[in-house]
Formats: C-alpha cells, structure tokens, sequence
C-alpha cells in the first residue's frame, strides 16, 4: 500500500473490471435473490461477490452484507470512509496524482478485501446475527471453502435454522442440510421462479 505504482496498478485494473461489469446484466440467480429477498422485510442477502450485480437486479442496498467488500466502491484505509470511485478513475485516465481520503487523507483504495486484509468485523458481526436470528438460511453458489463465509451455514444449524444447498457440486454440509440440489444455477433458479 505504499507503493504508489501497485496503487496505480489496482486502479488500472478496477477500470478494466468498471468497463466489463458495465455489459453484464443479471441474471436468472440475481432475479431469484432479488425475488426471496423481496418476499419478507426480514430477509437478506450475505454475498462473497463483489461486483454490484445484486443491486442492479434490484435488491435494496440495506438488504445486503457484501463480505468481501465491493469493487464498485472505494474506501479509505484508515477510516474507511466511502470515497468517490470515479475520483480514482479520472486520476488515472489523466495520469494525475491519487487523491488521498477526503476525511483523514489517508490511501484509498478499491473497497473488496484484499489478500491479507482482515475482513470488514462489523460486516461479518452483522451476518453472524442475521445467520442466527434466521429461521431459514439458503445457500446459492457456494463450494463453502472460503471462510469465515464457510461457517456461517454451521452457525445457522446450531442456532436453529433449517439450510438449504443449491450448488454445482457437493459442499461439506449437503449431508447436514435439509435440501440440497446439485445442478447449475441457472436451471435450478429457472425451475424455481417458475413456482415463484
């Protein structure tokens, strides 16, 4: 983080990710989130994805926990302020200097966890107590692998809640889990919204 060029470097490659989430669209997966999402106000959504496609499909800001930070925002290091991407974008199109963080002038960068960079705590804080006040906990796409995110399932077992699977393959908790289908996504969410 102290090198301007790796920052650059970051940015660079977060204008290139901007350029290609902008031809995406969601799909049949999001449509499904964004149906069981919208179906009760105490439903949300905790995400591993990063690349906003959830809001695009139309599920509320405030319904989702983006645990591994999002690369359509920028944030400040030290106070983790939301900063202005675009900002980042022009500085590097124009070859200009990086702004620094608007509240304490520290480094910002992309707001997705990085590789050695401690997860958001109040995020998964907020997950955890989701997780366990849950009476039903769908899991959508997921091998489980990657924790902490991989645990939360075992938390919605121990604290009650009934678990749902739908993954291409087998995960660790299929055969704890009250329902499981493995298949691709798309068929799985296509069949599904067809009851919907």
């Amino acid at each position: 983080m102290l090198s301007e060029e790796k920052q650059r470097l970051s940015w660079e490659r977060n204008i290139e990710l901007h350029s290609l989430l902008k031809q995406i669209k969601p799909n049949i997966g999001h449509a499904f989130v964004e149906k069981i999402i919208s179906m009760q106000k105490n439903n949300f959504l905790i995400t591993q994805n990063i690349d906003g496609l959830h809001q695009k499909s139309g599920v509320p800001k405030n319904k989702i926990i983006e645990i591994h930070g999002s690369a359509i925002e920028a944030a400040c290091l030290e106070c983790e302020a939301k900063q202005n991407i675009l900002d980042f974008h022009s500085a590097i199109k124009s070859k200009s200097p990086l702004p620094k963080c608007a509240v304490c002038d520290g480094v910002v960068k992309v707001a997705t966890i990085s590789f050695g960079q401690p997860m958001n705590e109040m995020d998964m804080m907020h997950a955890s107590k989701i997780v366990e006040d849950s009476d039903l906990m769908i899991v959508m796409g997921s091998s489980l692998k990657v924790l902490p995110a991989g645990k939360l399932p075992n938390l919605a077992m121990q604290s009650g809640s009934k678990l749902i699977i739908f993954n291409r393959d087998e995960t660790r908790y299929d055969s704890s889990a009250d329902i499981v289908i493995n298949d691709e996504l798309q068929n799985i969410c296509s069949r599904l919204m067809q009851g919907l």
